[in-house]
């Protein structure tokens, strides 16, 4: 693999409501794959960052939300978003933005697509300065974003043009590279989430001795977003046949706790998390939810935590419908992960007692997990490709001698 050295790299602007930082998954993402960018050649503008998490050593500035943000979490919501749609407040101010990178003078903006009224101020920026606009799509905004019938041509028509106007468009997913492709007509590139360059597989040898004698101990860790909540409470009659334990690190409680479900607390540090999990659990679980209401968003989001999983040295456990991104992953890679997209209780019950009895099976699961997770999610690797089509992007441009389209965001 060839090393990119600084003075390739273009002075890039991060024009973004998701910053890199520490503290919130998608952020963690973005810190993860600029962590070794050149201070000197990085200006980050977006939200301010979280007083407790770990930021970049570049310059942060930050801007107000657009006035009507306030009412993002109130009952007007979803009418404030269909305003927004046809432009009526709907992005932060480009001028600021202008004025605080004028010195900076950047060679591309980067920003994730996740609120539109940073979005569509980054697409406007890099119309009226003429750079090239590089985007990071971890959802489907309109999913995030619902609006009234009357406003959601309008909306999709905006997010279409501002996907289309990139000279790069890295999607989390291949499924959700292929639905932006028929959504938005334009190809993306696929950039699967960048997992810590720290995490370390524990021997291989503690997957054959459960941690507590008699019992199998599930662990799950992170958010209970998604759908993870309702996934975890399909599982519990499961878990309580086989006679398993679920503990959870997350930063809010599950419903039911008891004898099959505890709750592990959670550290604002993953490291910390992963090290309590790796110590205190036999196997690592990647729940779905099942209803039909959650499946555009499973089918095309790639869960981080899957990607950290297979690093752990433990077995990998997967439950949820055939549809869905990680279990899709599954399915495909037999030998690293037991996954069951078998919706009966029973399905699991079984899965849940084989991982149980069966020494051999975790070890070997184990270590194909880190084979297939090293294969696939190298964070080196990740972080490369990343910034060499970055540069490339930026260099093409250049040479085409053309900047990104004009906008009709507003």
């Amino acid at each position: 693999m060839h090393r990119i050295v600084s003075k390739d790299l273009p002075r890039l602007l991060v024009f973004s409501h998701v910053i890199p930082e520490s503290r919130y998954a998608g952020s963690l993402l973005l810190l993860r794959l600029l962590q070794d960018y050149p201070a000197e050649k990085l200006l980050v503008i977006g939200r301010p960052p979280h007083p407790e998490s770990k930021i970049l050593r570049c310059r942060y500035e930050s801007l107000q939300d657009v006035p009507m943000a306030r009412l993002y979490r109130t009952r007007f919501w979803r009418w404030i978003r269909s305003v927004a749609a046809y432009g009526l407040g709907a992005e932060v101010s480009v001028r600021d933005a202008e004025r605080l990178a004028q010195r900076f003078r950047p060679d591309a903006v980067l920003t994730v697509m996740q609120e539109s009224q940073y979005y569509c101020a980054a697409s406007r920026y890099c119309s009226r300065n003429k750079v090239p606009f590089i985007i990071l799509v971890h959802d489907l905004v309109e999913l995030f974003e619902p609006v009234y019938a009357w406003a959601a041509k309008r909306q999709w028509r905006r997010n279409a043009e501002v996907y289309r106007s990139a000279a790069a468009r890295f999607c989390i997913s291949p499924a959700m590279a292929e639905r932006l492709r028929k959504d938005y007509g334009a190809e993306g590139t696929v950039l699967y989430p960048n997992r810590s360059d720290d995490l370390m597989a524990r021997p291989s040898a503690m997957s054959e001795t459960l941690r507590t004698e008699g019992r199998l101990t599930i662990g799950y860790a992170g958010s209970l977003n998604y759908g993870y909540a309702d996934g975890i409470q399909a599982l519990l009659p499961a878990l309580k046949a086989a006679g398993a334990t679920l503990r959870v690190y997350s930063p809010v409680a599950p419903e039911g706790l008891g004898k099959h479900l505890e709750y592990a607390g959670f550290s604002p540090v993953p490291t910390h998390t992963w090290e309590r999990v790796k110590e205190e659990c036999d196997v690592v679980l990647l729940p779905y939810a099942w209803p039909e209401h959650f499946r555009t968003l499973c089918e095309t989001h790639f869960p981080s935590k899957l990607t950290e999983y297979l690093a752990l040295g433990m077995p990998v456990l997967i439950s949820g419908p055939a549809y869905a991104a990680g279990v899709a992953w599954g399915l495909q890679h037999p030998s690293a992960a037991l996954t069951v997209s078998d919706p009966s209780s029973e399905a699991m019950r079984v899965a849940c007692v084989c991982l149980h009895e069966d020494a051999r099976l975790r070890r070997s699961l184990a270590l194909e997990a880190v084979r297939a997770g090293n294969e696939e999610f190298n964070p080196i690797r990740i972080r490369y490709e990343f910034l060499q089509k970055l540069r490339d992007a930026v260099a093409q441009a250049s040479h085409a001698a053309s900047g990104c389209a004009s906008l009709p965001c507003a």
